[in-house]
């Protein structure tokens, strides 16, 4: 009798490098915002995120500022939508993890700097 079982396989991954696209037509700047104040009832700073879409001139395309994980999904949103209407923007799967990481340390390192 045969069955249709198909065989787990763990891959074992290496040092590799990171493929970033040379002509996307865009880059980004992201940055950690610290808004102090009283939030939700509560005193203290709150934390959100910026990322500015930059043209090819050094100027933005679009801006997008507000905690880490909406700022990350619209920034991919914006970012297909933006390739969509210029055929411009053509993100590896490699550069869109790597705008993802560091979306998600500006959350998380009171110290950022975009690398």
């Amino acid at each position: 009798m045969e069955t249709n079982v198909r065989e787990f396989e763990l891959e074992r991954v290496g040092a590799l490098d990171c493929k970033m696209d040379e002509n996307t037509g865009v880059y980004t700047v992201i940055n950690r915002v610290v808004i102090p104040g009283v939030h939700k009832g509560v005193a203290g700073e709150r934390v959100e995120i910026r990322v500015d879409v930059m043209g090819w001139d050094d100027e933005p395309v679009r801006s997008f500022q507000g905690l880490a994980h909406d700022v990350r999904i619209r920034v991919a949103r914006f970012l297909s939508e933006y390739r969509a209407e210029t055929s411009l923007c053509h993100l590896s799967y490699e550069h869109a993890a790597y705008i993802g990481a560091e979306i998600q340390r500006a959350e998380t390192d009171s110290q950022y700097v975009q690398s």
